[in-house]
């Protein structure tokens, strides 16, 4: 008890207590407060509940008062809990709590600070907010000075980040318990004497990897590297071990497997190089089943060909344990390339136990590089092949050639110099059969730069080959560098034609007596023309390689299911061979009777001939992506009676076909040649191969939902009809092409079409789906829809949406017509004759300064009211114009184009003052003028038209009925946009009803220029001949946009050259004049003209004017200082005269003109006299100093 709330030295633990007051005053309060654990029995939570008991209070000579208390007295901890610092990393650590006995506290507050800095016990009562992050504290999760709360809850351990590397720091552990809160407050009682651990961060490593938010390093670094962690072929994710944060993996087996890794690599940036010290990580195996053995290795070869280093083997355990791999061996010091590190495991009690790795550390330092050449060479795969290394061609045929290029790199800072005489050589001694053919391009490589060297191995022997090719060098530590080669010949067998089966012996040269999966067989043009097989093995066969050579043309005519397995014989080469100009035709007895050849893993096909496959279920089969290549120049044929799919129909066929540009795939019968459902595929067809469809029956379904084609032509026969209307997008990266046949595309989904559109012959193609259709052409050139059919053979539904969205521009070379039409991207242009033709009822999208309809427009009307937009330009300038009709006795089309030329051409009529000088609209209804018509035209306009206010009632439309018509009012109804203080503005003007067509121009009214100018021509352009040289002049009415004049003159008017630039007006409304002296004309005809030029760089060119050669002497300039110039009409003898009658200069002009030098002549006046076939003229001129 106290008369203060302070409690200050008065406790006690007897049932009563006796205060004195504080002063003499009656009117005092009296605190009490109850603590102590004698109080009662603290419950789990640390806390004695009192209910129900009383407190009495007696003063004399007052009533004794009673209380009732109703509380918890909150007991402080009296042990402490133990606490263990543990994954200490460079920037974080893991603290933990453990031996939790009687008297320690339900909870824990933890507080880190650095070594030294004083420990700052809580404060009772006080609550703290705990934040994992070291120093990222507010008021509320601090002690005191640099104490700072990481955990204050019931939890037993937390990570703190946000540490600094190489540091100590002090753990605190303050156990306490707190009541439940009450009115929002709680009251907590700490131990005030904590119990602590000391630990030090580690240096911060070159990477680091956690696995809280992927496989890609959470740490590198500065200019270091490091690849995403990750796991050989023959393990796979362990979803469930993985999601608590580690790399998890199972299918360990129980031998040492090359497969059977986890692994990452890390390496310096440019002209830096590495210094490794230690690897340091966790792991722990799930269960005793997964892998009980563990062998560190590294390399500097991704695929661990080259030298392996390694570094530890040992023992796994259940338990997580920390590993530390020393790196301190000068295999890992200044290192410039990656170095991998692979984790295997092995021995393990079943395939799905459980390695889990977490906490991946690379220690070292990284620093420049020294200044010195770094040799490295890579093989044509990108391996490194260290020196001494070797490098194997394969078994490659006798007479056949196989190619290497090598990559030397400079790994280094200084030049690498490459010092032999060639740089690439191959040792004496060596097979003569490897041949250096193409040499390094230069012999200084710069640091970090590279070059290259092709090597050739042309086998003749039988035997193995080797040879050593040696590269000098200023590599301190590798020269000379050396590379090992290594070639195996391969037992070929051609094909000699004595016999047709396949299993005599004595068919074959030499003599096939024992067939053997290594043979080589070959069909060679140059032994055979033509050879005729009878493949007549029974079991499937396999050879190591299959090739026709020489313009051979090979019938392979089947009898029965036969297949043939093709190894990969040759491993720089492929394995199937159709050379050029040689035809492999495969044809079988029967529609169940077909030959398979199969391509084993790695083995390849090259075909630069043609492959045909006839009747029966032939086929071509690989299981790799792009193992089968069919080049520039090459062609298979689905032929006769051809079934399912040649290159086969389940998934791992998927992509292993390639038709390259240039090759050509035609389908004439059998299923379609992609085999798998869409939008998966077989085949992939590049941009400028050629897909022919040919099957010629009757209301067959070519194959294009969902398909990508380079090139693809139709060519099904006259009168055969096909169609396709499936849903799904069709993709053209070239030309589409219909031959012969009546073609239907009618899916109904987007066809994207890059290339031209042809139809030829008798043919037609139709695109009529039965939903909405878009044809996008969205080539990168421009594009031509024509071909040489009827006008009639191309056809578009009412569903069907013709799109461009070409930046290069659309051409029509046949007339189309069209219910819907987007303009996207690119002009489409027509003609009168190649017309383009809206159908009515049309719908239109778009348009744009780079998007409409440059040429004639048609729009169908019904009768009756209707409005008809066209959205038509020229020359980057897009004019839309609205005809609306307000009646009309019958459909009718109109025919629209813009001009961007003058409308001045004609007269204009009161009160007309003037029309556009640069652009109107032609609307023509075809068939004459339209009966019962009535209408109005809207035209657009742009800042270029010089429109200043639109909404002026001088601003009108004016019509002309042809060409050389005088143009009429027939003004104005509405307008769009608004003035803006004179410039030029956009919007939109209608005119005012009207009953007859033909040219549409804006016009005005006004006399005055200021208001709607409209664009004017040059009012005057002149040049003329006078005393001191050709004066050109012009003049402007107005200008919009002008950067400048160029005043361009040329002797035979075709050729010019700019002799002077003019500033121009900018904007102006004002009329203007300019002039120019040619002080240096020709003395022969000349050819003035103006280029006037925008801001934006475009430009346009005047008339051009002819001044005509000189038939006066003329001097200038006069005065003259340095020089004066003369022109004659033809050739004279000249001379300058003093006064007193001196010759001080003489002289003959051969060319008309002459330029006499003066500068040295005493001021004064002199007398030029100039002697011709004319006579003698004198010309008096002044010299000035």
């Amino acid at each position: 008890m106290s008369t203060t709330a302070a409690f200050t030295g008065i406790t006690t633990d007897a049932n009563s207590l006796t205060i004195t007051p504080s002063s003499g005053s009656v009117n005092q309060t009296i605190y009490v407060r109850l603590s102590g654990a004698s109080a009662g029995t603290a419950n789990s939570s640390g806390v004695i509940i009192l209910n129900g008991a009383t407190i009495t209070h007696t003063s004399s000579p007052a009533t004794p008062k009673n209380l009732t208390v109703n509380g918890n007295i909150v007991v402080e901890p009296t042990v402490s809990s133990n606490i263990a610092a543990t994954t200490v990393g460079f920037n974080s650590a893991t603290i933990s709590l453990s031996d939790f006995v009687p008297g320690t506290g339900i909870y824990a507050l933890i507080v880190v600070r650095a070594a030294g800095t004083p420990a700052v016990a809580p404060t009772d009562q006080t609550a703290y907010t705990a934040n994992t992050v070291y120093g990222n504290n507010g008021a509320a999760s601090i002690t005191g000075p640099g104490n700072y709360v990481v955990l204050s809850d019931i939890d037993v351990s937390v990570t703190v980040t946000g540490l600094s590397a190489s540091t100590a720091y002090t753990a605190d552990v303050y156990d306490y318990n707190a009541d439940t809160p009450v009115d929002g407050v709680t009251f907590e009682n700490y131990k005030p004497t904590p119990k602590s651990v000391n630990f030090t961060t580690t240096t911060t490593p070159l990477a680091y990897y956690n696995f809280t938010s992927g496989v890609a390093a959470a740490f590198t670094a500065t200019n270091v590297m490091a690849s995403s962690f990750q796991r050989g072929g023959g393990l796979t994710v362990n979803t469930a071990a993985a999601s608590a944060g580690t790399f998890a993996s199972s299918g360990y087996g129980t031998n040492f497997t090359a497969n059977d890794y986890v692994g990452f690599s890390i390496e310096p940036a440019s002209t830096y190089q590495l210094n490794l010290t230690s690897l340091t990580y966790t792991d722990i195996i799930g269960t005793v089943n997964g892998p009980s053995t563990i062998e560190v290795r590294a390399s500097t070869t991704s695929d661990f060909s080259g030298t392996v280093v390694n570094l530890a083997t040992y023992t796994t355990s259940t338990t997580s344990t920390e590993r530390t791999i020393s790196l301190t061996g000068t295999a890992f010091q200044g290192l410039k390339v990656p170095v991998y590190f692979r984790v295997y495991g092995y021995a393990a009690g079943t395939s799905s136990g459980v390695y889990r790795i977490d906490n991946v550390n690379v220690f070292g330092t990284v620093e420049l590089a020294p200044v010195v050449a770094e040799i490295n060479v890579k093989n044509p795969a990108g391996t490194d092949v260290a020196t001494g290394g070797t490098y194997d061609f394969g078994t490659v045929q006798p007479g056949t050639t196989a190619t290497a290029t090598f990559t030397i790199q400079n790994l280094g800072t200084a030049n690498l110099l490459l010092t032999g005489t060639p740089a690439v050589q191959v040792e004496a001694g060596g097979s003569t059969e490897f041949t250096v053919t193409a040499q390094p391009a230069t012999t200084t490589i710069a640091g970090a730069g590279s070059t290259t060297f092709t090597v050739t191995y042309t086998p003749s022997a039988l035997t193995a080959q080797t040879a050593t090719l040696t590269i000098a060098n200023n590599d301190s530590d590798e020269n000379p560098y050396r590379i090992v080669l290594n070639g195996l010949v391969a037992q070929p067998y051609v094909w000699n034609g004595t016999g047709t089966n396949w299993n005599t012996a004595s068919s074959w040269t030499p003599a096939r007596t024992i067939v053997d999966a290594a043979d080589v067989l070959v069909f060679d043009g140059t032994v055979t023309p033509t050879a005729t097989v009878t493949p007549n093995f029974s079991s499937p066969q396999t050879v190591a390689q299959l090739i026709f050579r020489n313009g051979v043309t090979a019938n392979f005519n089947n009898t029965g299911t036969r297949v043939l397995n093709i190894t990969n014989g040759n491993s720089t080469d492929a394995d199937f061979v159709i050379g050029a100009g040689s035809t492999l035709t495969v044809t079988g007895s029967s529609a169940s009777t077909g030959f398979t050849f199969q391509l084993g893993t790695g083995a390849t096909a090259l075909v630069a001939g043609s492959l045909i496959f006839n009747q029966g279920p032939n086929r071509l089969q690989a299981t790799s992506p792009a193992s089968i290549e069919f080049v520039s120049g090459s062609s298979y044929l689905s032929g006769a009676d051809e079934s399912g799919s040649p290159f086969g129909s389940i998934a791992a066929n998927a992509n292993s076909v390639t038709f390259r540009n240039g090759s050509r795939a035609e389908q004439a019968n059998g299923t379609q040649i992609f085999g798998l459902t869409a939008p998966a595929t077989t085949i992939v067809l590049e941009p400028t191969s050629l897909y022919v469809y040919s099957n010629a029956v009757t209301g067959s379904t070519p194959p294009l939902s969902n398909r990508t084609f380079g090139n693809l032509e139709f060519n099904v026969g006259n009168g055969i009809n096909t169609s396709s209307t499936s849903g799904g997008a069709l993709t053209i990266a070239g030309n589409l092409t219909v031959t012969s046949g009546n073609v239907g595309l009618n899916l109904a989904n987007t066809i994207s079409v890059a290339g031209n559109i042809s139809v030829n012959g008798t043919s037609t193609l139709t695109f009529s789906p039965s939903a909405v259709q878009t044809l996008s052409l969205n080539g990168t050139t421009t594009q031509t829809i024509g071909g040489t059919a009827a006008a009639t053979a191309l056809t578009f539904g009412p569903n069907a949406t013709l799109q461009v969205n070409n930046a290069a521009g659309v051409v029509l070379a046949m007339p189309v017509a069209l219910n819907r039409l987007t303009l996207t991207s690119g002009v489409l242009t027509t003609t009168a004759t190649n017309l383009l033709t809206l159908n009515a009822p049309a719908t239109l999208t778009g348009g744009s300064n780079t998007s409409y309809v440059a040429g004639p427009l048609a729009r169908a009307s019904a009768a009756g009211a209707s409005a008809l937009t066209f959205p038509v330009g020229k020359g980057g300038k897009f004019r839309p114009a609205t005809l609306t009709i307000e009646t009309q006795t019958n459909p009718t089309t109109y025919v629209a184009e813009l001009f961007n030329s003058s409308a001045r051409t004609t007269a204009v009529q009161a009160p007309l003052t003037r029309v556009s000088a640069i652009r109107y609209v032609n609307i023509t209804p075809q068939g004459g003028q339209p009966d019962g018509f009535r209408g109005t035209v809207t035209l657009s306009f742009d800042t270029d038209d010089a429109v200043t206010d639109p909404s002026l009632a001088s601003l009108v439309v004016a019509k002309r009925s042809l060409s050389t018509d005088p143009w009429i009012n027939i003004d104005r109804s509405a307008s769009t946009g608004t003035a803006n203080s004179g410039a030029f503005v956009a919007g939109t003007l209608t005119s005012g009803a009207f009953t007859s067509f033909s040219d549409f121009a804006l016009a005005s009214t006004d006399p005055a220029s200021v208001d709607n100018p409209l664009p004017v021509e040059l009012t005057r352009f002149s040049a003329a001949w006078q005393a001191d040289g050709v004066q050109v002049k012009w003049a402007t009415a107005s200008e919009k946009n002008n950067a400048r004049f160029e005043v361009q003159r040329s002797a035979d008017g075709k050729e010019f050259s700019t002799i002077a630039t003019v500033q121009g007006q900018g904007q102006s409304t004002r009329a203007h004049a300019y002039a120019f002296l040619d002080r240096q004309p020709l003395t022969t005809v000349a050819y003035y003209r103006l280029r006037q030029v925008d801001f934006d760089g475009k430009a346009s060119l005047s008339p051009k004017v002819t001044v005509e050669a000189a038939t006066t002497v003329s001097v200038f300039p006069n005065p003259a200082r340095t020089e004066l110039h003369v022109l004659l009409p033809a050739t004279a003898h000249y001379r300058v005269l003093s006064t007193v009658g001196s010759v001080v200069l003489e002289g003959n002009s051969a060319n008309g003109g002459a330029t006499l030098n003066v500068a040295s002549l005493p001021a004064g006046m002199y007398q030029l006299e100039v002697t011709s076939a004319a006579g003698r003229v004198v010309r008096k001129f002044i010299k000035e100093n």
